[in-house]
């Protein structure tokens, strides 16, 4: 299933709109597990300077994420930009260049 970094970014204009609860404790049950097909992988914040968030999925799609942010309001004031990404590693590099060889 392919893997989406999702970036999180706060919407200036929005500052004094009150937006409902984040389901959390639900969208943890309902979508952490691994037999689940829009999976919630990860979430980072950054330092207190920077207000983005960035949280991990594996989903078919992401339209499938967005579905899932929306039903449980998770960061639901921000602009969020999934972006379909490939995970490698030093370690892949090596393996690619000792196949060459």
């Amino acid at each position: 299933m392919p893997l989406y970094l999702v970036v999180h970014t706060p919407r200036k204009d929005d500052e004094e709109k009150l937006f409902p609860p984040t389901k959390m404790l639900d969208m943890a049950r309902d979508h952490g597990s691994e037999d689940i097909r829009t999976r919630w992988l990860k979430t980072w914040s950054p330092d207190l300077h920077d207000e983005r968030h960035f949280t991990l999925w594996s989903a078919n799609s992401a339209a499938d994420i967005t579905e899932v942010m929306s039903r449980y309001n998770f960061l639901s004031e921000t602009d969020s930009e999934p972006i379909c990404v490939t995970e490698w590693s030093p370690a892949d590099v090596l393996e690619f260049a000792d196949a060459d060889e």
